[in-house]
């Protein structure tokens, strides 16, 4: 399945770098032209080479995914770090807490 698009390289069409259409469009439904591959990032109508189907990006596009990735990765991973953090002190004194009532418990059974 190719998830690529396509949009109409024509200058004078309506739909030039205004819409993007899905792969299996060959011609463009406005003026007739012949459609090219552009890049998939909204707002992005870079051409792409057509013998590589499996890009669907575009070199600066793709970089910046790939930088949006990187960094919601590591702020997941600084979250974890800070949540555990404060997560074992806080089950420190659950945990002694807990054995406090359970001390209660026992000497009002006794």
């Amino acid at each position: 399945m190719d998830l690529r698009k396509k949009a109409c390289p024509n200058e004078f069409c309506k739909t030039h770098r205004k819409k993007k259409f899905n792969s299996k469009v060959n011609y463009c439904p406005e003026c007739g032209e012949k459609l090219i591959y552009v890049c998939k990032a909204h707002g992005c109508f870079k051409p792409l080479d057509e013998a590589e189907p499996e890009h669907s990006y575009c070199h600066g596009c793709q970089t910046d995914r790939d930088d949006r990735k990187e960094k919601v990765i590591y702020v997941a991973k600084k979250g974890a770090q800070v949540a555990g953090f404060v997560a074992v002190p806080a089950i420190k004194v659950l945990k002694k807490l807990d054995n406090r009532n359970q001390v209660k418990i026992q000497k009002n059974n006794q």
